[in-house]
């Protein structure tokens, strides 16, 4: 099990450039942005996770007893004014 940071602004972050699982998310900072934080398998975009921009601080989403697995990679697309996230996952 690794965790990775992703910040807030409308951006990607490669959480992981290799096959894996998205386990949770921990928001660190609340978001004000509008729309939802895709989380996606490689760059093509294929969406295994949603987190919301406006979630509250302290808010763990988990994916499950198993997480939610990536084919290619896990990447990570935070919008303008999104929240600061922990991602974990293997």
């Amino acid at each position: 099990m690794k965790t990775t940071s992703i910040p807030s602004g409308a951006a990607t972050t490669a959480a992981k450039v290799t096959p894996g699982r998205i386990l949770s998310v921990l928001v660190t900072t609340a978001g004000t942005g509008s729309g939802n934080v895709q989380i996606t398998d490689g760059v093509a975009g294929i969406v295994i996770g949603l987190v919301p921009a406006t979630i509250t601080l302290a808010t763990v989403q988990n994916f499950g007893q198993y997480g939610v697995p990536a084919i290619t990679s896990i990447q990570v697309v935070n919008v303008l004014n999104g929240p600061v996230m922990t991602l974990v996952y293997d």
